[in-house]
């Protein structure tokens, strides 16, 4: 199957005043970004807010810390973790996602519960699904987390997020020979070198986005579907510093209901940012930048 990204706009213009923390809520008041809010501020329906924090090596006080938003079987889950650079972007992967959680609803970070898929997808449990309506897909790659929230009624809706630091040893030809379908090497053949490892990169964070999206994971075939990067127009709009180009189109899925819809997102230095969602009915939604520190 062919996933089409024509239409695909480089859409900068609304981003800079939505960055360090001031992202404007549905009727234009401020929201509440601390990660440690006095409360909370009903998150609008149909906006994907995505959440952009550094994972660098952290102090073992503010470690110490973060540990205290996370479960007791937590805990003891990422103190068998041997390593302790992973050990701690773990801590701090959860205690984040857990926060920023609870800057949409009025509940402890302690308090949520994570129900998890056939594949490992996590998502709330029924009955904080049921009282919230809350989405989430989260990803690490380097130095930054990428979070994604979205509040939407249908339990079927499907969100996925990726992040992907460009790398230069990456055998990338073998990869593409095993894990691409046919339209996307054709593109990529096409392209001279360096901007084949562009490309390549985009290609991996939009697909690595819908198979999370789908909860499906590596049991999906990464060569069954693809995306077309044929097209796009770029905006003269003035853009933040931190993302350096935004692409944002319709994904178009054939022979299945779900709509298919794509944003992807540079930044630099070599950063992948991409995000799928898929619902019954075509969402007509917006991003909310949210940049953590």
């Amino acid at each position: 199957m062919l996933i089409s990204l024509r239409g695909l706009l480089f859409c900068r213009e609304w981003l800079a005043q939505q960055l360090a923390f001031k992202a404007l809520e549905a009727g234009g008041r401020p929201r509440q970004n601390s990660l440690l809010p006095l409360g909370f501020l009903e998150p609008p329906i149909n906006a994907v807010q995505l959440f952009l924090y550094p994972l660098r090596q952290s102090e073992p006080l503010k470690i110490k810390d973060l540990a205290l938003c996370l479960t007791p079987a937590e805990r003891e889950k990422f103190a068998r973790i041997s390593h302790k650079e992973v050990q701690q972007r773990a801590i701090t992967s959860r205690a984040l996602l857990r926060k920023t959680l609870s800057t949409q609803a009025p509940l402890a970070a302690r308090e949520w519960c994570f129900d998890y898929g056939p594949q490992g997808k996590p998502r709330l449990c029924d009955e904080q699904f049921q009282q919230t309506q809350l989405h989430f897909n989260l990803s690490h790659s380097g130095d930054w987390l990428l979070l994604a929230l979205l509040k939407h009624p249908s339990p079927e809706l499907q969100l996925g997020v990726d992040i992907e630091r460009l790398r230069m040893r990456t055998a990338i030809d073998t990869v593409m020979r095993h894990y691409f379908a046919p339209f996307e090497l054709q593109q990529l053949r096409d392209l001279d070198d360096a901007t084949r490892r562009e490309a390549f990169f985009d290609l991996w964070a939009l697909k690595e986005s819908y198979i999370k999206a789908t909860g499906k994971g590596l049991a999906q075939p990464l060569d069954g579907f693809a995306f077309d990067l044929s097209s796009g127009e770029a905006c003269s709009a003035e853009r933040p510093a931190e993302i350096v180009a935004m692409r944002r189109g319709l994904l178009l899925k054939p022979k299945e209901n779900t709509q298919w819809q794509s944003w992807l997102g540079h930044m630099e230095p070599g950063y992948r940012l991409a995000l799928t969602l898929g619902a019954p009915a075509a969402i007509n939604w917006q991003l909310q930048w949210h940049l953590g520190q």
